[in-house]
């Protein structure tokens, strides 16, 4: 990057790790799919970049990889199901889903944050939203998730994916929520 400035260098570094990420994501459905589908929990640390959108990132997400697998596993005929539960509403994944009517989403995030959406269910998309708020901690989660699995469930999807964030750790400064590791584990 020598004579380029330190903005456009940090951008392109920024641009090469999302690929990298989202290239984990890619060889996971490769994956899934080889495997032949089988009933198997499989992991992507670095997935599940929630904000971003078709025409422009957001939130620190570039790529959208769990919108980009619902699709994928959509396209061949697959019921997907897709369960977020992280401070943030996911609104890339509903945005770029919503018009499928094989995929659900449910997304578990505090009402009132970034970025702002999210704040009621949209039925005839499948996209369910559960908007807790500021204080609401492990009690609150639980049900959540509880409720989602319930629609999911009825759903009767193929695949489920699924976006643990961490960010409504009691102690993280960007959200109010409180949840606790005892919480996460029960989730």
């Amino acid at each position: 990057f020598a004579g380029q400035d330190t903005a456009h260098a940090d951008s392109v570094l920024q641009g090469e790790t999302a690929t990298i990420m989202f290239q984990g994501t890619r060889v996971l459905v490769e994956q899934i799919e080889s495997d032949g589908f089988k009933s198997q929990v499989y992991f992507n640390p670095q997935g599940a970049k929630h904000h971003a959108m078709r025409s422009h990132s957001s939130g620190f997400c570039v790529f959208n990889d769990h919108a980009w697998a619902a699709q994928h596993f959509a396209a061949q005929g697959l019921k997907v199901a897709y369960l977020d539960w992280d401070a943030h509403h996911g609104d890339g994944v509903e945005a770029l889903t919503k018009r499928s009517p094989q995929i659900l989403t449910a997304s578990i995030h505090q009402h009132g944050i970034f970025p702002g959406t999210g704040n009621r269910s949209m039925q005839k998309y499948n996209a369910l939203n559960y908007p807790l708020f500021a204080g609401d901690g492990d009690a609150e989660l639980v049900e959540a998730v509880e409720d989602a699995l319930y629609a999911i469930h009825d759903f009767e999807p193929d695949v489920l994916l699924v976006a643990a964030g961490a960010d409504g750790y009691t102690a993280d400064p960007l959200a109010q929520l409180e949840y606790t590791l005892d919480g996460f584990i029960e989730a």
